[in-house]
């Protein structure tokens, strides 16, 4: 049985209406705020009102009868002002029977929208609280007060919400001393005044102050679990072997361009991490094109030198299979042994090349060292890093690319794997400084802000449908001239969404308009061979136009490739398309980005003109969030238990700052909180464990 079920004011019917609104606990109906207030404390004579405006009417019903308007049954009421006995105002609602508090003589109080209707006030439809005398309607929920707006469901009135809420928030003292100390400079309230009059407020002005003290809450406890995991990592004592091999300076004097200033800092913190006595947990952030690969690569030589082995998960086989590549480059001439691990790994033992259909696992180096020193091995894979049957001896390092796309258990598998394994997570996808402590405040920080010199200016532009016929010719001068190209669609297959054109049907479009050219396509259904030959000619500029979904998003680096057009582009999120948008411009010269959007939206023009004004990820990300929220910019996102219901980490960086400086020095000060027993008895009473790890 639904635990609310159980509390007053609600019972079975009303629990079942609130799960429909994602209210499943008595936390998660206290924190369900208002979208909106109405100030329904005064009342405005009709003298100095004005048409379509809200108002608050106290009257004594003077006419009540039954009526139809239009084949409906309705209830007509005159009322007489209490307080100017020569204003009257008509109310009607589409009601069947005269309810008692409506008889002649009695005292209503309504708020509505005034209209004027054959010549008169009216009010359609308003909402009535009657009252005998005028004391008792300040009591009331609905008038004479700040009333909360709820979003509800049928069959849950807003009256109906509001008792509820109501009734559970009397058992909350707003005097209730908070159980944990507040930053003096931020003048918030405590945490049960803010939980009352976030719902009920005396005025419109304590709202903000009530909504700011319940986002703090959420940021400081979450915070603090947060700081507890970081704090108990460093006390874990790691053994490292010792150096065999010195990989890392041929692997540097290797590569063909200078490390950036943000690549070279981040080396610096990784071998700091390398040669601590406690585990490495990093995260690497970095905008298109930043390097954070090489970074990752480099991160595994350093470990595989100790002749520790080395996970590399990613979130699909397909990135799966561009990272094994990737690798194979970078690791070959080193002879460091490469395995890359598909999702048959646990049927099948038998070794075959990637290039194979299904393949299990694949060595691609033979081991020229001597028989009694080996280099680490590096593993690349997906979810099949995670099987109980694949455990690897002497784990020194995993690499989770996406990090955001894999859930805190997914982690945990593999963070088991190994003697407490040094973890670097990345992603693709820039995320704000701000988010990425709400997200991931239990890491240590790499951020590669700065992006490889020699790289072409990319201009995005918006366009619709109508001008295709442009667009083709302007591909086909520059295909003309050697450059190649990209065409992005939203899906593989036709779905009944007229205006959604696929991957199937626009290929078939493409190799009509560019005859005499060379077309490839990709996407997510092929297998990793089939994807691989199609990108490796396209690497070699015997494609010129490659038809793709946004599969090509990530480690895709063909430096000729100088227009991006993208259909569908309103599908998509901001920080996606610039990740999509970052497969052009990694050559000199100027390249092209084309948003096509039909039937644009204000909303959509605003958002996608974001991306024509600006490069920067961090910023673009962030522009997102604002827009979208950060559920719906990360998708599913499996960040572990970060759920925040009122706090918003972009729009109170603020707090989410003040939070994090409290609960580090809290858990510095007093690491199991016996200093703070109040604050340890309501973590436990919330069964919010601060002391898992």
């Amino acid at each position: 049985m639904n635990e609310l079920a159980k509390l007053d004011c609600i019972g079975q019917k009303r629990a079942h209406l609130l799960e429909k609104l994602g209210i499943s606990s008595l936390k998660k109906l206290l924190l369900y705020l208002p979208f909106r207030y109405e100030d329904r404390s005064v009342q405005k004579p009709l003298s100095v009102a004005y048409g379509n405006e809200n108002i608050l009417f106290k009257a004594t019903v003077i006419d009540v009868k039954k009526g139809r308007l239009k084949a409906r049954e309705i209830i007509k009421a005159i009322l007489l002002s209490l307080d100017n006995p020569s204003e009257r105002l008509n109310c009607i609602w589409f009601w069947k029977m005269i309810p008692e508090y409506l008889a002649l003589g009695k005292k209503v109080a309504v708020f509505g929208t005034l209209r004027i209707y054959k010549g008169k006030w009216t009010m359609w439809q308003p909402e009535i609280e009657p009252f005998e005398e005028e004391p008792p309607l300040k009591s009331s929920l609905n008038m004479g007060r700040i009333v909360p707006i709820y979003s509800t469901t049928s069959g849950l009135s807003q009256k109906i919400l509001r008792q509820i809420i109501y009734c559970q928030l009397l058992k909350i003292s707003p005097n209730l001393a908070d159980p944990y100390p507040l930053p003096t400079d931020l003048s918030l309230p405590t945490l049960g005044f803010a939980l009352k009059n976030v719902h009920f407020p005396d005025n419109l002005e304590q709202i903000q102050s009530c909504k700011d003290r319940l986002a703090y809450h959420e940021f400081f406890v979450e915070q603090l679990r947060m700081a507890y995991r970081k704090k108990n990592r460093a006390t874990i004592k790691k053994q490292r072997p010792p150096q065999r091999f010195s990989l890392c300076p041929l692997f540097l004097s290797s590569l063909p361009f200078d490390l950036t200033s943000a690549q070279k800092k981040a080396i610096e913190e990784i071998n700091r991490d390398l040669e601590l006595p406690t585990p490495m947990n990093r995260l690497l952030l970095g905008d298109v094109g930043s390097g954070k690969t090489l970074i990752a690569v480099y991160a595994a030589i350093k470990t595989v030198e100790r002749g520790q082995n080395v996970l590399f998960m990613s979130p699909t086989g397909a990135l799966a299979s561009q990272h094994y590549l990737t690798l194979k480059k970078w690791l070959s001439p080193l002879r460091i042994p490469l395995f890359y691990v598909s999702r048959d790994f646990g049927q099948k033992q038998e070794t075959q090349p990637l290039e194979a259909q299904n393949n299990s696992i694949h060595n691609e180096q033979p081991f020229l060292f001597p028989s009694d020193s080996f280099p680490g091995k590096v593993f690349v894979g997906t979810h099949a890093l995670l099987f109980r049957s694949f455990d690897p001896q002497s784990l020194g390092l995993v690499i989770i690319d996406e990090q955001h796309k894999f859930g805190v258990e997914q982690r945990n598998a593999l963070t088991k794997k190994g003697l407490y394994p040094d973890i670097l997570t990345m992603t693709a996808t820039p995320i704000p400084r701000t988010m990425a402590l709400s997200l991931y405040g239990d890491l240590d920080f790499s951020i590669l802000d700065v992006l490889p010199p020699n790289r072409g200016n990319i201009v995005t532009v918006i366009r619709s449908s109508a001008a295709l016929p442009k667009i083709w010719e302007f591909m086909k001068k520059s295909l003309r001239q050697g450059h190649q190209a990209y065409v992005v669609f939203p899906t593989i297959h036709e779905s009944n969404d007229p205006e959604l054109l696929s991957l199937e049907k626009g290929y078939e479009e493409l190799k009509k308009i560019f005859k005499g050219f060379l077309l490839g396509k990709v996407h997510g259904e092929m297998t990793p061979s089939d994807r691989e030959l199609v990108f490796e000619s396209f690497r070699k500029n015997e494609i010129s136009l490659l038809a793709a979904t946004s599969l090509i998003e990530v480690g895709i680096d063909v430096p000729n490739a100088r227009i991006m057009l993208v259909f569908g582009a309103n599908r998509f999120g901001l920080a996606q398309l610039h990740q999509i948008r970052g497969r052009i411009g990694r050559g000199p010269g100027l390249s092209y980005c084309i948003l096509m959007a039909d039937k644009q939206s204000p909303e959509c023009r605003n958002r996608l003109r974001i991306l024509e004004i600006s490069k920067d990820g961090f910023e673009i990300a962030k522009e997102d969030m604002k827009l979208r929220g950060p559920g719906e910019f990360f998708g599913p996102l499996q960040s572990g238990k970060h759920n925040y219901t009122t706090a918003d980490p972009i729009a109170q960086e603020n707090l989410l700052l003040k939070a994090r400086q409290q609960a580090l020095k809290l858990i510095s000060e007093d690491p199991d909180l016996s200093l703070n027993p109040k604050l340890r008895k309501y973590l436990k009473e919330e069964n919010l464990n601060l002391f898992e790890t």
